[in-house]
């Protein structure tokens, strides 16, 4: 059993008071003008006890007899190291600590020994840790920083199909999940391929509502993901902002369109399936769209208690022009039906009032026949 000078002497404190005075030794370690081997008297002396000595290598521990009745003179494996006092110790430890590789985590820490594990693996073995404590189960990217673009497509997809939470209440970082139908398989597989420095994982699995099969995936729960929950969440729960709105981009708006966007067959018109969102929310759509494409924009109610957006011939046009490098070629099929129409007789000339018959704009006729 290894002890230290400072356990003993709390639990002997009248003996060392009484027994150190005139000593030369500090406590754990011993000061330098004692030599190695003079080390197991004075541990004696200063204990007060014949049962307990001082580790010859100079490393400070205090030994105790051993079941057979013998004092050991070293600590294990401390035998083949050279006699230091204790600041001999320090000095190469600090050495040593200069050469501490970072944590393979990568949280950009370094991964330093600490004096009682050097005293053992000075001469030796491998001295470092690759993990500080903890670390190795965090997942990987957990120093991971969002490009412009995963963040853009994250934001966007947000908006959409896809969720950011906590997997349980232990998790101090959120993750993204997404369940979509087996018919968007491989849309799925896109948004995993696109996102795979989040750790994604996809499975297939039965689903118990509407189809059969559902497709889900989740990312790695990671720091890089508490910003994006602070804009999309507010008090737990998902909100739209103007904040959300005008950081999506172009690449953004695509998956948000590919999520939840449909094309009207008939007349070439774009329709956001916003249900999801209040009534309130919806109006900040429908208003981002007018802002940024000067065309018409209006929540609609859906006879069933809940709104979506729909945009006007004109608002989709634009919208089409926007996306169509983001979108991938399994969700073509959504642009289809509006890519193949023009843009219609009418023009937007300017916003004047807002109601539910005439709902965004005035209009004016085109020069066009």
């Amino acid at each position: 059993m290894v002890e230290t000078h400072e356990s003993l002497q709390e639990r002997d404190s009248p003996n060392l008071q009484t027994n150190l005075q005139g000593s030369n030794t500090t406590s754990h370690g011993g000061a330098s003008s004692v030599d190695s081997e003079g080390l197991a008297v004075c541990g004696a002396i200063a204990t007060g006890r014949s049962d307990v000595s001082y580790c010859r290598c100079g490393c400070g521990a205090i030994l105790r007899r051993n079941s057979a009745g013998k004092m050991p003179l070293w600590i294990k494996n401390h035998w083949t190291l050279p006699s230091r006092s204790k600041v001999e110790w320090l000095h190469l430890l600090a050495d040593k600590n200069s050469e501490a590789p970072f944590c393979k985590c990568g949280c950009g820490r370094k991964c330093f020994t600490q004096f009682k594990y050097r005293k053992s693996k000075i001469n030796g073995i491998k001295p470092f840790y690759a993990f500080l404590y903890g670390h190795d189960k965090r997942p990987q990217g957990w120093n991971l920083a969002l490009s412009k673009e995963e963040r853009q497509a994250i934001l966007g997809t947000l908006l959409g199909d896809c969720s950011i939470g906590y997997p349980n209440k232990r998790s101090q970082t959120p993750r993204l999940a997404t369940t979509h139908g087996l018919v968007q398989k491989e849309w799925a597989e896109h948004k995993v391929s696109f996102l795979a420095r989040l750790n994604m994982q996809i499975e297939t699995v039965e689903n118990k509502g509407y189809g059969k099969w559902s497709v889900r995936f989740h990312s790695s729960c990671l720091p890089c993901l508490l910003e994006i929950e602070s804009i999309v969440r507010c008090n737990g729960i998902k909100r739209v902002s103007r904040e959300w709105l005008d950081q999506i981009g172009d690449l953004g708006l695509a998956w948000w369109f590919c999520d939840d966007g449909s094309a009207g067959k008939k007349g070439g018109t774009v329709s956001f399936h916003t249900e999801g969102y209040s009534e309130e929310e919806n109006e900040l759509i429908a208003d981002w769209f007018i802002d940024k494409s000067g065309y018409g924009a209006c929540p609609y109610a859906n006879g069933r208690g809940h709104w979506f957006v729909g945009l006007d011939r004109d608002a989709s046009c634009w919208l089409i022009r926007h996306i169509r490098n983001y979108v991938p070629a399994s969700m073509q099929y959504k642009m289809d039906a509006v890519a193949k129409h023009r843009a219609g007789k009418y023009r937007a000339s300017h916003i004047r009032s807002r109601n539910r018959s005439y709902p965004l704009l005035f209009r004016e006729r085109d020069s066009r026949p």
